[in-house]
């Protein structure tokens, strides 16, 4: 038994250990933004570009890192449930009340749709797998089998997803662990929101953002918590934020 656990333990050490990924750096600059506080999901790109996912019209919002603005309805989804930005070609975001998938490019054109039944939430991208969160089970589900459970949550499903490589980290304050399509999931330890950068873990708690190994990438102003963080540009920008709440910082 004894020996079991501790190639089970290996395997999850080894499972974790970043791929082909540069370190993540501590980050020098930051700087406050305001978001509308109809506010469902967020994420930063490459170039510090901002998207913004509204309860109401205009449902996203991009803020250009050079002051500027776009809006773009999205007229089929009348509750937005989740964001993924996918920095080639556009976005994805789901329809709670549809329960639908849906794909756009970078104009906002409505490109492609899937079923995802059960009120989904988050949506995450990773190769050529396209999980989301259902809150109606708090539960995991592919597109392509929305039928099958991939994992049973502890909480309501309010979690994040986020791609690590051609896997995936779901992230809450019940629970955080890397998961794919076909393997048991990796437990993290509770200790806050993770996230990635390429392979590498990232660590949001109620103080600092730190590395998987504890390095400090960034210190928070005393009294601000978040609960939500978007890395982009192999960890080059940091997003901070909290669904429904104005306030956010940007580390660069």
């Amino acid at each position: 038994m004894c020996a079991r656990r501790i190639l089970s333990a290996l395997s999850l050490l080894v499972a974790l250990q970043p791929l082909h990924s540069a370190p993540v750096s501590a980050f020098a600059e930051s700087r406050r933004v305001t978001f509308p506080p109809d506010l469902v999901d967020a994420s930063i790109d490459g170039s510090g570009d901002i998207y913004l996912l509204l309860r109401g019209m205009p449902h996203l919002v991009v803020l250009r890192a050079d002051g500027s603005s776009e809006e773009y309805d999205l007229r089929e989804i009348t509750v937005p449930g989740g964001l993924h930005l996918d920095q080639g070609w556009g976005w994805y975001a789901t329809g709670e009340l549809s329960g639908t998938l849906y794909r756009y490019d970078r104009n906002g054109v409505m490109t492609g749709s899937w079923d995802a039944p059960g009120l989904p939430g988050d949506v995450c991208v990773a190769g050529l797998s396209v999980l989301y969160v259902s809150r109606t089970d708090g539960t995991v589900r592919s597109v392509r089998d929305p039928e099958e459970e991939l994992l049973g949550l502890e909480g309501s499903g309010d979690g994040q997803l986020t791609p690590m490589g051609r896997r995936f980290v779901y992230s809450s304050p019940d629970e955080s662990m890397v998961l794919d399509e076909y393997n048991s999931p990796l437990p993290l330890p509770a200790s806050g929101i993770w996230t990635a950068a390429g392979e590498e873990l990232v660590l949001l708690t109620d103080s600092c953002v730190c590395t998987r190994e504890g390095l400090e990438l960034f210190r928070l102003p005393p009294g601000e918590t978040f609960g939500r963080i978007s890395l982009a540009g192999g960890g080059a920008f940091c997003l901070l934020w909290s669904p429904g709440e104005e306030k956010a910082l940007v580390l660069r």
